[in-house]
């Protein structure tokens, strides 16, 4: 039996997000909860900043945008927008 890394490596997820954005903030806190249940790599993009143009682009009336790469093999982003539900990031992470 040959082990694959990519079944150890954590999922990652990208919050896409704005200020003064409530939505935002509840998916941090959705985040925030679902990580104490399972680990996963988390990275932010406010995407008002001026190097995140692209993203403020595509996501301007979006936010919250959650993009979930549940594995090292997961070639293009899951996406959840808006209201963010704990048992969907859970669900998504650990269906792959």
């Amino acid at each position: 039996m040959r082990l694959s890394f990519a079944c150890f490596s954590p999922a990652n997820i990208t919050l896409f997000v704005r200020p003064n954005c409530k939505l935002c903030t509840d998916a941090k806190d959705v985040l925030r909860t679902s990580w104490d249940k399972t680990k996963f790599d988390y990275t932010e993009v406010d995407i008002t900043r001026k190097e995140h143009q692209k993203w403020f682009d595509i996501y301007a009336f979006d936010t919250p945008v959650v993009h979930i790469f549940p594995n090292a093999s997961t070639q293009k982003p899951i996406k959840l927008m808006h209201r963010i539900k704990e048992h969907q990031i859970l669900d998504i992470i650990n269906k792959e």
